[in-house]
């Protein structure tokens, strides 16, 4: 999910989408939530919601600011970024970085990646240039996720790598999101920029997308069949 809760944009709903993620996330009772443009606490919030069991598992990524040389904030003076939130599991080895490759805008885009119980998972939210953007993605999907599982020696450990791509699929865009898919990974979207990418382990990879009324972005569902 996209909540688009930073408190700056236009798609921003006065912290509706958050009460939002907490209704989709009772009704579809998911095992792994990765979520975009949230603000640090708001996926402790969510996480720790009563409505359905809690997530005990979090991870969460700081976007950067270049020109203020600190950590992007929402207007309510948080940080801003992303998180992954594992229902009935734990979250340890934790990854962060800032893309090598960069746009000209002062907020610098990151990566986050946790060892979960079963697997490794990262989230991100790319640049809005598609050059820069799939720079990143193959960064990420082909450099730091593997060079932290060999770090640890743990390279046959299943992956999830999940966020808003701002890139597409389309086999005619030079940026088609499919180039920075590893080889024997599955990718699935939701028909625009947010995509799911996860190793051969997974099968059976479906997807559906679900209406959203407080972003700007519709939730994408991912139903894969784990080894576990």
């Amino acid at each position: 999910m996209n909540i688009c809760n930073s408190g700056k944009a236009g798609c921003y709903s006065g912290e509706r989408a958050v009460d939002e993620a907490k209704v989709l996330i009772a009704e579809h009772l998911p095992t792994a939530v990765f979520i975009n443009e949230i603000c640090r606490g708001q996926e402790l919030d969510i996480a720790q919601n009563g409505s359905y069991p809690d997530y005990p598992a979090t991870h969460f990524t700081a976007a950067w600011n270049a020109d203020a040389n600190t950590t992007v904030k929402c207007t309510n003076g948080a940080d801003y970024g992303s998180a992954i939130l594992v229902n009935n599991n734990y979250a340890y080895m934790n990854d962060r970085g800032v893309y090598s490759a960069q746009n000209s805008t002062s907020e610098q885009r990151v990566y986050g990646c946790a060892r979960f119980a079963d697997f490794y998972g990262c989230v991100t939210h790319l640049s809005t240039d598609e050059p820069t953007a799939l720079n990143q993605c193959n960064q990420l999907s082909k450099q730091k996720l593997p060079a932290m599982q060999a770090l640890y020696g743990e390279s046959s450990v299943p992956a999830i790598i999940s966020g808003d791509l701002n890139m597409e699929y389309d086999t005619a865009d030079p940026e088609n999101v499919q180039k920075c898919v590893p080889s024997g990974w599955t990718r699935k979207g939701d028909g625009d920029v947010q995509h799911v990418m996860v190793s051969s382990h997974f099968t059976g990879m479906s997807s559906k997308v679900w209406p959203t009324y407080y972003t700007d972005h519709d939730a994408l569902e991912i139903t894969v069949t784990a080894p576990w």
